[in-house]
């Protein structure tokens, strides 16, 4: 398992990040970082209540127009997915990342570097 280091590559630990438990290593992709056990577990069990969510839109679905308006089946099934897409990024806290034009005269541009997102 990854160890927290203090070299500049690494990321840094989670808030919630405990010595005694896993750990585990973000997502190849700029922006994301380290995540502790209880993150993983957390979004591991928000992705199980979508799917059950997903399934029972699935049921509409199938059962066709004339029992439920298809609409609003495709309506609840784009807001369940960015609901749920909303809730993981609240637990794993992606960050923006620095772009090369975001240097200017060999200082990094401030507000590209914002991290409100």
């Amino acid at each position: 398992m990854p160890e927290p280091t203090d070299t500049p590559d690494a990321p840094e630990a989670p808030a919630d990040f405990d010595l005694g438990k896993p750990v585990h290593a973000g997502l190849p992709v700029p922006g994301y970082q380290m995540q502790s056990q209880n993150a993983v577990v957390s979004v591991a069990d928000n992705k199980r209540t979508e799917e059950r969510l997903l399934r029972v839109l699935d049921a509409y679905k199938t059962a066709g127009q004339t029992v439920y308006d298809q609409r609003w089946v495709a309506i609840a099934r784009t807001h369940f997915e960015q609901g749920f897409m909303a809730m993981n990024r609240a637990v794993f806290k992606p960050s923006r990342i620095s772009l090369p034009e975001d240097v200017v005269g060999g200082d990094p541009n401030p507000e590209a570097q914002s991290s409100d997102r």
